[in-house]
């Protein structure tokens, strides 16, 4: 489910980025959210239930720790905006997700 979550947040991100209309913008928002928050749900139990009880507090700070930097990676990509512009930072994250989605998806399959 996380796999499939990561590709369609991707997706949803692509087409939001090339659109050029704001009101279609606001409309995939909600899509975005939905299935970003699906990913992420999923992953933490994913991280949750890797571990034995005694490393899943471990587990688990290494899992926030990840978000924490992935959200300072947010705030420094705010100076890409000259060069990309908003649509391509847009565009650049919804690439990440489908690959992180396909990441997941070969890892899956190489187990």
């Amino acid at each position: 489910m996380a796999i499939l979550a990561l590709i369609l947040t991707g997706g949803f991100q692509l087409w939001g980025g090339a659109n050029q209309y704001e009101a279609l913008s606001w409309i995939l928002a909600f899509p975005i959210a939905l299935f970003d928050i699906i990913a992420y749900a999923m992953l933490m139990t994913t991280f949750s239930n890797a571990a034995t009880k005694e490393e899943q507090g471990w587990v688990m700070g290494i899992f926030g720790a990840t978000v924490a930097i992935s959200f300072a990676l947010v705030g420094l990509s705010t100076n890409l905006l000259q060069t990309t512009g908003t649509q391509g930072l847009i565009i650049g994250g919804g690439v990440l997700l489908i690959l992180s989605g396909v990441g997941m998806a070969w890892y899956q399959r190489a187990k």
